[in-house]
């Protein structure tokens, strides 16, 4: 007798479930339609992520003339490498490094216009999808891009690429806008979630090797400002999975806000804390992801709660950690519009995590 599957779940924007990833959503056809060479059958993190990014670096690797000792790959160095390409004096490496930048907003145009469409054949292929999903991307009005990969020169054009595919295939577009907070849009989603009534927040953000880290600066219950503190790197990821690495997780996690706490002298009680996991209404890490934070689930049923008590012990009296899965966190600074990030990956957020986010300045000032 075969295994039973497990039912569906209809997307509930509010709580993500990792069903919502796009990094696994795959361009199985597109009906009609002339496609772009190399686009089918590859997935969203294939066609819009920082790896998929860095392949477009290596067709174009000899017109962008990088230094012969560096070479340019997925390294941070290659990253700002590519960005200053965009707006060399050489027309040679400055029309290379365009096309790259083209190469990669059509890339995402051809997802996003799969999204929309919503083809059987992709529809059949996506077996964790209802209907929900579907209708929910098709009827979308409107979109946000943000996310550290288009902090640069990269994000000039890169409306404009996606646009053209949505046109090129008579595809209805959603109004497209790209977010300014670069790489702390996570971090500020995670601030407008705190309780109104305090000056000083502190607000984390723990990615896959880092933990950006800000004080939000308030007044009158609006957020009107946000200072920066350096982020702090992680060399425990990437190696096998055991329970000492999950034990050093945990620990660097404690350690991590702990320290941020003392540095930042915040009045706020509570600690918004975007995680790269989804996590349940109470916290919790979803199980079924690859995430190390959901992993943390082996070693402690309640990560919401261990961490809040470990961090209340180091700062000598009772805080409360609160994690909120990050794509939902970037919602929450648009809240009525989807929200995409790039990164490393693609997160993807739909709705606020809480009902009424902190009121926030336009612009946000960062200090």
């Amino acid at each position: 007798m075969g295994a039973v599957s497990e039912p569906i779940q209809p997307l509930n924007p509010r709580f993500l479930t990792p069903a919502a990833s796009l990094n696994r959503a795959r361009i199985v056809a597109l009906p009609g339609i002339k496609v772009d060479e190399g686009i089918l059958h590859k997935t969203g993190y294939e066609l819009a992520s920082a790896r998929a990014l860095a392949a477009h670096f290596q067709t174009q690797k000899t017109r962008l003339k990088p230094p012969p000792r560096d070479g340019i790959g997925q390294s941070v160095h290659s990253f700002i490498f590519f960005d200053q390409c965009l707006t060399s004096s050489d027309p040679e490496v400055r029309e290379a490094a365009r096309e790259i930048a083209r190469a990669f907003g059509r890339g995402l145009g051809w997802l996003l216009v799969m999204l929309r469409r919503g083809d059987p054949p992709n529809r059949e292929n996506r077996t964790d999808w209802d209907d929900s999903y579907w209708e929910h991307w098709r009827t979308l009005p409107s979109l946000v891009l943000g996310g550290g990969l288009i902090r640069g020169h990269l994000r000039d054009h890169l409306l404009e690429d996606i646009q053209a595919v949505f046109s090129e295939t008579s595809t209805p577009a959603p109004i497209l806008s790209l977010d300014p907070h670069g790489e702390y849009l996570p971090l500020v989603g995670a601030l407008r979630c705190a309780p109104p009534g305090y000056a000083r927040i502190l607000g984390l953000d723990f990615g896959g090797t880092q933990v950006k880290r800000a004080v939000g600066q308030c007044r009158e219950g609006r957020l009107l400002a946000l200072k920066t503190h350096p982020p702090l790197d992680s060399d425990i990821f990437g190696t096998a999975l055991t329970n000492h690495l999950m034990e050093q997780t945990l620990e660097w996690m404690i350690r991590a806000i702990t320290t941020s706490w003392h540095e930042a002298r915040p009045d706020c009680p509570v600690i918004p804390v975007s995680l790269a996991a989804y996590v349940d209404p109470q916290g919790k890490p979803l199980d079924r992801q690859g995430s190390m934070y959901a992993m943390l689930n082996a070693l402690c049923s309640d990560l919401q709660q261990e961490l809040t008590k470990a961090v209340s012990y180091g700062v000598g009296h009772m805080v409360q950690v609160k994690l909120i899965h990050d794509g939902t966190a970037s919602a929450t600074v648009h809240p009525g519009s989807a929200v995409i990030t790039l990164g490393t990956a693609l997160g993807v957020g739909f709705a606020p995590a809480v009902d009424q986010p902190l009121p926030l300045a336009s612009p946000l000032e960062r200090l």
